[in-house]
């Protein structure tokens, strides 16, 4: 019987794309999967016996905390898996603003800065 146990990570981005591990076992059993967050489809993308992976969708209720469901075959998983949308992260500089040229080819390290909110649980 396939078990839910654990789900990484616990947030991302409100307009989604995050890539979400969710652990247990028996999880290659049966065929069709199905992943959701809230109302929300998270992208099935791949599994093995102790994991699946999928990508998440933008979160048409906003931040906040939503419910996972996953279905193996129809049949529903139980476990109270959390996951908590947050903020998109800001890129607020790129540094350097010169690139040095090597080689005769031009050659510019990158360096994002970003301001990922923290969240705080009450």
């Amino acid at each position: 019987v396939p078990r839910l146990i654990h789900l990484k990570p616990r947030r991302g981005p409100v307009s989604g794309g995050t890539v979400v591990n969710i652990t247990g076992s028996n999880l290659d059993a049966g065929s069709n999967v199905s992943i959701v967050f809230k109302d929300q489809p998270c992208t099935f993308l791949r599994r093995g016996g102790q994991w699946i992976t999928c990508r998440t969708h933008a979160s048409l209720n906003g931040y906040g905390n939503v419910s996972v469901s996953v279905s193996v075959d129809k049949a529903d998983l139980q476990r109270d898996l959390r996951f908590e949308y947050v903020e998109d992260p800001t890129i607020t500089r790129i540094e350097p603003e010169w690139s040095i040229f090597r080689s005769g080819k031009p050659w510019s390290p990158l360096f994002f800065h970003l301001v990922v909110p923290h969240v705080l649980s009450g």
